[in-house]
């Protein structure tokens, strides 16, 4: 029971460290795109030492809730939707909060090497050689990043700050946790399910335990967690 408390109240301090950050942060992108619109050609990269460093807070966080117990012992139901798109809003802010000023800042010394001059900051209205394959890179690297960020807790039988901010947890049906390639698979099926949420939702609210596509798929669900009978008596 403690150590819910104490994920739950890590959670909040990393979001809010990263509301804090966001408010407080200078002005300027933090990522890299190149792009061409009607002719029009950009590149955008940013990142400072702030961002960097709240990198750390969350990857702090994420570690430490993930090492914690997520109360197996507990009583629980099936999770409803929005609960969980409350915990996946707040996973996304924290792997991008994590991976992308590191993304940034590869981009930024590439650049540096290119004009001899390293800036926190770079704009341009026209696309160097290497810019778009950079971009595509870290595209994919982050692709892959929040991939494994929300893959690790399903396989790992563990949980992730979203997960216990808003008190819920992975259960499977078979009792056992899934395979590698089925919790990889369960992920990428719930990007699917998220994309094409017009359709999934009204199907899960239609399920009379609110399960997803990758739900069903994988025999995992998502459950929150019950109020313990001592907390119920009013001991």
């Amino acid at each position: 029971m403690k150590s819910n408390v104490s994920a739950r109240a890590l959670a909040g301090l990393g979001l809010v460290v990263a509301f804090v950050a966001l408010f407080f942060e200078p002005k300027g992108n933090i990522g890299v795109t190149a792009r061409t619109i009607n002719g029009h050609s950009t590149f955008d990269a940013g990142s400072n030492p702030i961002a960097l460093v709240v990198s750390f807070v969350m990857a702090g966080v994420y570690i430490l809730i993930f090492r914690m117990k997520d109360g197996k012992e507990r009583r629980f139901e099936t999770a409803g939707i929005w609960r969980r798109f409350g915990a996946f809003l707040v996973d996304f802010l924290f792997s991008m909060l994590i991976v992308s000023p590191w993304l940034a800042l590869i981009s930024l010394e590439v650049e540096a090497r290119r004009t001899g001059v390293f800036a926190w900051t770079v704009h341009r209205d026209y696309l160097a050689d290497g810019d778009t394959s950079l971009t595509l890179m870290s595209v994919a690297f982050a692709f892959l990043f929040v991939l494994a960020y929300f893959t690790a807790p399903v396989y790992l039988a563990s949980q992730s700050p979203g997960a216990a901010l808003l008190g819920i947890a992975f259960r499977y049906d078979t009792g056992k946790r899934p395979s590698l390639a089925r919790a990889v698979g369960r992920e990428l099926l719930g990007y699917l399910a998220l994309c094409g949420c017009f359709i999934s939702v009204p199907l899960a609210l239609s399920n009379p335990e609110k399960r997803m596509w990758h739900d069903l798929a994988t025999h995992t669900r998502v459950v929150k967690w019950l109020p313990s009978a001592s907390q119920e008596d009013g001991e």
